[in-house]
């Protein structure tokens, strides 16, 4: 094959791997700071839980797929009488985040110890701020039986 023709070859090969290169999603990519999970304590109302999950998904551009399990857990299982809670969802970049809740005192309002991890080997930055907002839309409904929300 001439030489013009095997260089103009090679020439549209690398313009072409390299523009899908450069159109990878960057959503997807990790902060870089693995973990193991992060877990925060919030004071709020058990039944708002689910929302505030949802509030803290949607602004961060992840969806819901699954919850389960909102009911109160026997004492004979876990040693006392605690509610628990966990939810699956997914972000833009179709990463796994894990979100599970429980809280082992009764009443309203009550500590809600919320553990999240983001994508499987864990985002410490992105889990702290998913933690952050599910916190903070647990303090605007506390005591409320709604609360209109934010711009963020």
């Amino acid at each position: 094959m001439p030489i013009k023709i095997q260089t103009t070859m090679t020439l549209c090969a690398l313009l072409f791997f390299g523009v899908a290169g450069c159109s990878l999603d960057n959503r997807s990519r990790s902060s870089g700071v693995p973990s193991e999970g992060t877990t925060l304590v919030f004071s709020g109302d058990w039944n708002d839980v689910e929302a505030s999950v949802q509030h803290a998904a949607g602004a961060l551009e992840m969806a819901v797929v699954a919850g389960a399990g909102f009911g109160l857990e026997p004492a004979e299982v876990v040693g006392v009488p605690t509610k628990r809670c966990r939810f699956e969802l997914v972000t833009g970049g179709d990463e796994p985040v894990l979100v599970r809740c429980w809280a082992m005192e009764t009443g309203d309002p009550r500590e809600i110890e919320v553990f999240a991890r983001v994508g499987e080997f864990g985002d410490a930055p992105r889990e702290r701020r998913l933690l952050e907002l599910i916190g903070e839309r647990l303090g605007e409904l506390r005591g409320r039986e709604w609360a209109p929300i934010g711009r963020r």
